[in-house]
């Protein structure tokens, strides 16, 4: 570095910029390796300063390692802000110098889209007075004051390199919890989930106010393992599940099937969705007691999931139907495959209504009974209703099960004509 290009400071006459917290810290083992490499080389890339030569705009690690390891100087040089806010260009500093997600480039844009909306209040007030009067006698607003006012979004989008939509994402979630942005940030949840708990929190709300269930419908709390007891022996027409699908979870298949030998009536049938990497291994253990009858699809257009250990593109998800004799079939018409639409605003697992209710309708009649062990955020229960049927779930996280039960009142289901 050319000596005359920057100054030499004490560390501790120095202070963070009071907005420094927008920025996301490293993570403790990204701070680590920092801290080891300035104690090693020293600290190379001057730290960016405002105008006042003592604020911080760019370099909040540095300094902090630096009174940690209790440097007698540190180099510093002004920010070139450009014509904009310090706040603006601390954001883009720390999106172009960190190595970070378009989740958490995408929070610091919405953090700059916050800023250049205050930028264009302030603007506008300071330029209120420049309003003309046009030739017909009415009021005009500056030229770009407009504009300024309606673009933040793109704008910051533009200079972050993420799209608006998930700008508009991260805005979301950072007026509605600022501590979940605070987690997107700093890299620990995707902006996806965060955006899924919000609404999980949205509907949790509604069901604590929501109206009665319907007589026809039953929930129960915990493993089903131990409280699906109380479902009588041979009541239920159709179980209606879908069970998590990692490997950790792989003892409840057995269990699911212990359960639709003993609660299935002698024509019942059980439909459940499997995921791929443990297909053989579950057929495995459903078919010891159960008959299989067939295997549907559910297909998930433009929302396909990479399959690391395959390398391959998922995109539908396997149905597989087994009956609990081995005559026992479907005693109307319906549909082996069927396309989802993305909904995963009650559970991370949440299937679409829909496109179940297209496998399931041949299977049940109008008051028929639909179980569903592993309730989730109440997708079979929806399906049930849709059906005419009537339906026992069974949740094992008391939070889904409220969901769940806001999903199943009166007011928030309608009836599917033709499903």
């Amino acid at each position: 570095m050319n000596e005359r290009s920057f100054a030499m400071m004490d560390p501790r006459a120095l202070r963070l910029h009071p907005a420094a917290d927008l920025v996301p810290r490293m993570r403790p083992d990204e701070w680590q390796s920092f801290l080891e490499d300035i104690r090693l080389r020293g600290i190379l890339e001057p730290l960016q300063v405002a105008s006042d030569g003592v604020t911080v705009l760019d370099g909040r690690h540095r300094l902090d390692a630096a009174l940690e390891l209790g440097l007698a100087e540190v180099p510093t040089k002004p920010a070139p802000l450009n014509g904009g806010s310090e706040i603006e260009y601390m954001l883009r500093a720390a999106s172009l110098r960190r190595h970070l997600s378009d989740d958490q480039r995408a929070v610091l844009a919405a953090r700059l889209r916050e800023e250049l909306s205050e930028q264009a209040k302030r603007q506008g007030a300071e330029t209120a007075n420049a309003a003309r009067w046009t030739d017909d006698g009415s009021l005009s607003p500056p030229v770009g004051e407009k504009d300024a006012r309606t673009d933040t979004r793109a704008l910051a989008a533009q200079q972050f390199g993420v799209s608006r939509k998930k700008v508009e994402r991260a805005v979301e979630v950072t007026h509605a919890a600022p501590e979940l942005a605070e987690q997107v940030a700093a890299g620990a949840l995707p902006l996806s989930r965060a955006v899924v708990e919000i609404k999980r929190r949205a509907l949790a709300e509604q069901a604590a106010h929501a109206a009665p269930l319907p007589d026809d419908i039953r929930l129960l709390a915990g493993d089903f393992r131990q409280v699906a007891a109380e479902v009588a022996p041979e009541s239920v027409d159709l179980i209606l599940t879908d069970p998590p699908y990692a490997r950790e979870y792989r003892d409840l298949w057995p269990a699911l099937a212990e359960l639709a030998t003993r609660v299935l009536k002698p024509t019942g049938l059980l439909i459940t969705l499997v995921g791929h990497e443990l297909f053989a291994e579950v057929f495995t253990a459903l078919t010891t007691d159960l008959h299989y009858v067939w295997l549907g699809t559910l297909c998930h257009p433009g929302s396909e999931v990479r399959m690391w250990s395959h390398q391959c593109f998922v995109g539908s998800k396997p149905v597989l139907i087994l009956a609990k004799t081995a005559d026992a079939r479907a005693t109307g018409w319906w549909h082996d495959t069927a396309a989802t639409k993305r909904q995963k605003d009650a559970h991370d697992w949440q299937q679409d209504a829909v496109a179940l209710a297209k496998i399931a309708t041949g299977f049940v009649q109008p008051g028929d009974l639909i179980l569903d062990p592993m309730l989730g955020g109440g997708t079979s229960g929806i399906v049930a209703r849709r059906l005419q049927c009537r339906f026992i779930g069974i949740e094992c996280v008391p939070d889904t099960l409220a969901i769940a039960r806001g999903q199943l009142t009166e007011d928030r289901v309608t009836p599917v004509d033709d499903v």
